[in-house]
């Protein structure tokens, strides 16, 4: 667990799998995901990372929920995980970015088991 982290610009170092849970959110200097673990057995949050701006380098799998709620530098779903066990919340909105929508989704190919919060 690594939230509110301020100053972390980085996740690189950090295991490949994590059994449990990894939270990272409110880490307001973290511009990307790269490093992260590739299977995580719990949830994962990025929600409200002021300056991440991409998902490419996150996670490939996560079992539970995926939270990138309030990432508001963010374009694109282009690298959230092939599967997810849970919920997908992606909710992104702010007077640059009107938030992502299901077609852009559907293009990515990833399993959802959960509810979709866009």
């Amino acid at each position: 667990n690594c939230s509110n982290c301020y100053l972390l610009t980085s996740l690189e170092g950090a295991p490949k799998e994590v059994r449990g849970s990894f939270m990272c959110e409110r880490c307001d200097s973290l511009i990307s995901l790269k490093g992260l673990p590739e299977k995580i057995g719990g949830s994962f949050d990025c929600s409200n990372c002021r300056e991440l701006i991409t998902l490419k380098g996150g996670p490939i799998r996560v079992n539970k929920v995926f939270d990138c709620n309030n990432c508001y530098k963010l374009r694109s779903l282009e690298g959230i995980p092939k599967y997810i066990g849970g919920d997908l919340n992606a909710c992104v909105r702010s007077t640059n970015n009107r938030g992502f929508d299901y077609e852009e989704l559907d293009e990515l190919n990833t399993i959802i088991k959960g509810d979709i919060r866009l």
